[in-house]
């Protein structure tokens, strides 16, 4: 399936034919939108969860958030995690409520099975959850590390502060809090079934600063997008290791394929790119001059979704080379866009015009030796939101 939302509108789409396959429109605007094994998922803006029948649409269940949503990931079992003001709620499709104390939450990413959830923040803290019941409880620990100032060699090192300010100094891990006290329900806004207030310990990277996206990748790590890098943290914590940096941008909308060799991510609003994770050759370089670019999702056999305003979406082949685009659901004005695709670029393209940069001596004056400040992290939180709702509006199931 390939799924797009387009303000109140959720459309769904055959994943290998493109096809209109049903539509749906709801009361308010639609924040974000997921595909489980059997189930999509949509959220609005004013905190609406619906659960809708991969065939047909038909509604299955739908429960008020009462709040204003900041991201939503939902596992391949329905299971949702939705970040809130007030923190983070693993909804389940059926059962009780999670509610995580992670307030600040700005993106959010399962594990393949669901059995991890990690929570990014604008404090550019990683929280890594271990939710599976059968799954040994993981000991609360501090993760050590430090910064090293370097530039990112052909191997994976050590992260720097990725919003551009140099410094020697540690980076600071905080241990999470973890609980053995007994389990309190409470009310909150929009509902009356009792929450469960679990409080699954946590293992805490420091990524020194606000994390605008999450993927898991398969072979085994957390990818971050932080300041003009991309980020790796192990399964279950560990030292952050630099992936790449994208000097002067901000990428987001991170994704991965599911054999864990493909990494797909947005550099602007104009301009995405597929890389070889282990290698870091650019795959194939995507540029949308007239439209603009809300989120990335890789379905099977290495296609790469690519989602775009007014409710449309490129499939690019990123193995056979070939590009297919959705079409327009019955009653729905055509449109039409250039797409600029190279499958032979050697090097990242230059920002297109009008594109969000990262001033780098403007970030190096904005950030202390101790993290951002208030203005800085007030810009970063803007964008960490819009990175965070927009990069799920294009999700892909194989079906």
């Amino acid at each position: 399936m390939l799924v797009l939302a387009d303000g109140n509108e959720l459309f769904v789409h055959e994943g290998n034919g493109d096809a209109p396959r049903w539509h749906h429109r709801a009361a308010t605007a639609l924040a974000a939108v997921g595909v489980a094994d059997d189930v999509i998922v949509s959220l609005s803006v004013d905190g609406m969860l619906s659960w809708w029948s991969l065939d047909g649409g038909e509604p299955l269940a739908e429960i008020a958030l009462g709040e204003t949503p900041r991201a939503l990931a939902v596992a391949s079992s329905g299971t949702c995690a939705v970040a809130l003001a007030s923190g983070v709620v693993i909804e389940p499709r059926d059962g009780a409520r999670v509610a995580l104390p992670v307030p600040d939450a700005t993106a959010l990413a399962w594990s393949a099975r669901g059995e991890r959830l990690a929570v990014g923040s604008e404090e550019g803290h990683l929280h890594l959850f271990c939710l599976a019941d059968e799954a040994p409880k993981e000991e609360t620990r501090a993760i050590p590390g430090s910064v090293e100032t370097t530039e990112p060699a052909e191997t994976r090192e050590p992260v720097e502060n990725s919003e551009a300010a140099e410094t020697s100094k540690p980076v600071e891990t905080t241990e999470a809090a973890g609980t053995t006290e007994p389990v309190e329900t409470t009310e909150v806004a929009g509902t009356t079934e009792p929450v469960e207030t679990r409080r699954p310990e946590a293992v805490v990277t420091d990524l020194r600063a606000p994390v605008r996206s999450l993927a898991w990748c398969s072979a085994g790590f957390w990818i971050a997008a932080v300041g003009d890098r991309l980020v790796t943290v192990d399964a279950d914590g560990g030292q952050p290791m630099t992936l790449m940096r994208m000097t002067g941008r901000r990428p987001d909308c991170v994704s991965c394929a599911a054999a864990g060799d493909l990494l797909g991510v947005r550099l602007d609003r104009h301009t995405a790119v597929a890389l070889e994770i282990a290698s870091k050759k650019l795959v194939a370089v995507l540029s949308v001059p007239d439209r603009e670019v809300i989120g990335l999702a890789f379905g099977p056999e290495a296609w790469l979704g690519l989602g775009l305003d007014q409710g449309d979406a490129n499939r690019i082949a990123l193995r056979a080379r070939t590009l297919h685009r959705t079409e327009r659901h019955p009653g729905r004005e055509g449109t039409s866009w250039l797409l600029g695709i190279s499958f032979d670029a050697t090097e990242l393209p230059r920002p297109s015009l009008g594109a969000d940069i990262l001033d780098l001596a403007d970030a190096a004056d904005a950030v202390d030796d101790v993290g951002t400040t208030e203005d800085a992290a007030r810009t970063a939180w803007a964008l960490g939101v819009t990175a965070a709702l927009l990069g799920v509006i294009l999700l892909l199931a194989s079906r």
